[in-house]
C-alpha cells in the first residue's frame, strides 16, 4: 500500500502515473522509504531553486537601513501617511497621522 505522505509528494510533483503504477505494484517498506528520501531530496531543491528565482527577480533597496536619513521630513511623512491607528491594548485606539 502506498503511504499518504509519498502520495501527496508525487502528486505536489505531478506524477500521478508514478503514484498510480506504485499503489498498483504495492512495493515493500524499505523501497517506499528510499523513494520518500528521494523525493523530498527533490522538493527541497525545487523549492530551493524557486526561492533563489524570486529573490533574483525581487526589486533590490538603493541602500542599507543605515543609509537612511531619519531626521528627514520625507521620512517621516511617508511614516506618517502609512500608519493610520494603532492599538494601545487598553481597548482605546490611538490616531498618529
Amino acid at each position: 500500500m502506498l503511504h499518504e505522505p509519498v502520495h501527496q509528494q508525487l502528486a505536489r510533483l505531478g506524477l500521478r502515473g508514478v503514484a498510480d503504477t506504485l499503489a498498483r505494484m504495492s512495493p515493500g517498506d524499505e523501497f517506499i522509504d528510499t523513494l520518500a528520501t528521494l523525493l523530498e531530496a527533490e522538493c527541497l531543491h525545487r523549492d530551493s531553486v524557486a526561492q533563489t528565482r524570486r529573490l533574483a527577480c525581487a526589486p533590490q533597496p538603493a541602500g542599507t537601513p543605515a543609509d537612511v536619513d531619519l531626521r528627514s521630513r520625507a521620512v517621516w511623512a511617508r511614516a506618517a501617511g502609512s500608519i493610520c491607528s494603532a492599538s494601545t491594548g487598553s481597548g482605546n485606539t490611538s490616531t498618529c497621522c
